[in-house]
């Protein structure tokens, strides 16, 4: 049987501060009102947006909300 490795990990918070995504999402420039998901990655951040329309106005298709994924290259 081979040999058990005991794993050890930093501390984790039991939750994200608002605050915290907010700061996140204004140092890339992007609407935290907007944002419907974020994935933070070494070599790049992949974000869901709400799209709008030129007006401004949040896009939908039926029930669902019209999304865009945009992949932000890490430099």
């Amino acid at each position: 049987m081979p040999e058990a490795h005991i794993v050890h990990l930093p501390v984790i918070p039991d939750a994200v501060p608002l605050e915290a995504l907010r700061t996140v999402c204004d140092a890339l420039g992007l609407p935290v009102d907007d944002v419907r998901a974020l994935d933070i990655r070494p070599s790049n951040v992949m974000v869901v947006l709400h799209a709008r329309d030129q007006a401004g106005h949040k896009l939908a298709a039926g029930d669902d909300a019209v999304v865009v994924t945009v992949s932000i290259p890490v430099r």
